[in-house]
């Protein structure tokens, strides 16, 4: 038998130990299956370390990776240090900085303009 179809008869998860990330959502609509890529990077980038172990218990190691890797090598919602971290825990070796790079501010500040703060 394999993973999906046990996946499908599978009862309803409650998705109650992580409702504290999802307050900007209707918890009745998430589907702990259908929605698995969204629960999966947000309790990476928000969760608690109890969260966590939740998380790795219901999805397991390789699917919370393939989501990391897909996110990683994709669109990288995930913030550098949650990136940061899970590639260390995973074992993934990010590629050197190039040279001069390594330092770079991520975020860049506008000066005030001379029109927002009149004499």
């Amino acid at each position: 038998m394999s993973d999906q179809n046990c996946a499908s008869r599978a009862p309803a998860v409650s998705l109650t130990e992580v409702a504290d990330l999802f307050r900007n959502y209707r918890l009745a609509s998430l589907d702990a299956e259908r929605d698995a890529p969204m629960v999966i990077r947000r309790v990476l980038a928000l969760g608690t370390w109890e969260q966590t172990v939740w998380l790795f218990r219901l999805y397991g190691w390789d699917r919370v990776r393939q989501v990391f890797l897909a996110d990683l090598h994709g669109l990288r919602t995930l913030p550098a240090s949650a990136r940061a971290l899970w590639e260390t825990v995973f074992g993934i070796i990010p590629p050197p900085a190039a040279e001069g790079q390594q330092w770079r501010p991520t975020r860049t500040v506008q000066a005030p303009s001379a029109e927002a703060n009149p004499p």
